[in-house]
């Protein structure tokens, strides 16, 4: 019997070794230590009044304006359902079609979750024959237990999975998080508030007079950002 290893759970591994349903050496042994989630922040639009699904509105345009492929994450089930629509019965047969073809052993395993699990994340992308998985969240909203376990297994699994934190400001685009101690360490930040900091920086010296003393911003390439280069 052909079994996916970074599909078996820590209790699992020990039963199956002693039934000598599979052979397992140390280093066939899945790691038990999943590595930190991306989060990604996207800014809220100003004048943004109804937040009402916003999270979710927000993530699939930027993933789809990235040339992601999006469906509902606890959706695997959708083309099955007789009052579903055609074009959702399509799309979700596409779906499976392209899970089976790339990730054949754990296609079946992902129906089962969508069936008995309520934390699969919000979206599941696919682009250039890779899939990843994406859960959306205001900033004051925090994932929840199930939650939490779903995206351990999705990880353990070998898929990408990813928050998307829809805030108002921060002081980090792209960050790693760590599930099990909510560590978060940052990948990359705000760009904007960077410039924040130059333009002011640089406000205060034209203000006082000294002009040489301006902080100048060198890019290999000047057309990077026009603003800037039309300042120096």
């Amino acid at each position: 019997m052909q079994v996916a290893l970074s599909s078996l759970t820590q209790q699992e591994i020990p039963s199956l070794k002693k039934k000598n349903r599979l052979s397992l050496t140390q280093k066939e042994l899945p790691s038990f230590f999943p590595k930190p989630i991306k989060q990604v922040c996207l800014q809220i639009p100003l004048h943004t009044k109804n937040r009402n699904s916003l999270s979710e509105t927000l993530t699939k345009k930027h993933l789809e304006k990235h040339g992601w492929k999006v469906w509902r994450g606890g959706s695997f089930n959708a083309h099955k359902e007789e009052d579903a629509y055609p074009n959702v019965k399509r799309a979700y047969e596409q779906l499976n079609c392209l899970m089976e073809k790339h990730h054949p052993l754990h296609a079946e395993t992902l129906r089962y979750f969508c069936h008995v699990h309520h934390g699969m994340p919000d979206f599941v992308a696919y682009k250039d024959g890779k899939f990843k998985f994406v859960e959306c969240k205001l900033i004051y909203e925090s994932l929840s237990g199930r939650q939490k376990q779903c995206i351990t297994k999705l990880s353990k699994m070998g898929f990408a999975v990813e928050i998307y934190r829809i805030v108002d400001k921060s002081g980090s685009r792209k960050a790693a998080i760590d599930l099990s101690t909510g560590k978060k360490k940052t990948l990359e930040e705000q760009a904007k508030l960077k410039f924040f900091a130059y333009y002011r920086s640089r406000k205060r010296c034209t203000q006082k007079g000294n002009h040489q003393a301006c902080p100048v911003v060198h890019r290999e390439n000047p057309q990077e950002n026009p603003v800037s280069s039309s300042l120096q």
